[in-house]
């Protein structure tokens, strides 16, 4: 068994802990204000920050949603502290028109992308809650791995690799 990505309770409640306490100190927060944020009495974050119990689910939404707090820096220490959309918004560029070059011409946007309503939904619950979208992404990547022949035919994986990736 590989135990490269492991890490231990003691650890991992340790560094969220500071990680929570360099929130409070960003944000210029007291604890009770990071209760209030997490949905949760002050009692329950203190024995968050003191290494006593992990957050809850609920409580790293509400830190997510509120703070915009990036739960991949939170949990895992990646990335950015502060929550950063990966889609640049959307600049329409301005062409001169050959009839009139003083006159710009805004370019007509792109159609959009046909999506089921199955999909629509699960896009939307996604961007409405982070634990859900690290999740389906991650058996995304998981899928992937364990099928890496549907997604790139040239490359075979044997029983054994597969056997590891489970």
């Amino acid at each position: 068994m590989d135990t490269t990505n492991t890490i231990s309770k003691e650890k991992l409640l340790k560094e969220i802990a500071m990680r929570l306490k360099q929130v409070r100190k960003k944000f210029n927060l007291n604890q009770a204000d990071m209760a209030l944020k997490s949905g949760f009495k002050r009692t329950t974050y203190v024995n968050n920050e003191r290494r006593r119990t992990f957050p809850g689910a609920l409580a790293f939404y509400g830190w997510a949603e509120s703070l915009g707090i990036s739960l991949d820096w939170l949990i895992c220490n990646r990335g950015s502290m502060v929550y950063t959309s990966k889609e640049e918004p959307r600049q329409e560029e301005v062409l001169p028109t050959p009839e009139a070059p003083g006159i710009q011409k805004i370019p007509k946007k792109k159609e959009e992308i046909k999506i089921s309503d199955d999909i629509r939904e699960l896009l939307e619950d996604m961007d409405r809650l982070p634990l859900l979208r690290y999740e389906v992404l991650a058996f995304h990547q998981r899928f992937k791995l364990k099928n890496r022949e549907l997604f790139e035919p040239t490359i075979k994986i044997t029983d054994e690799e597969k056997e590891n990736i489970e």
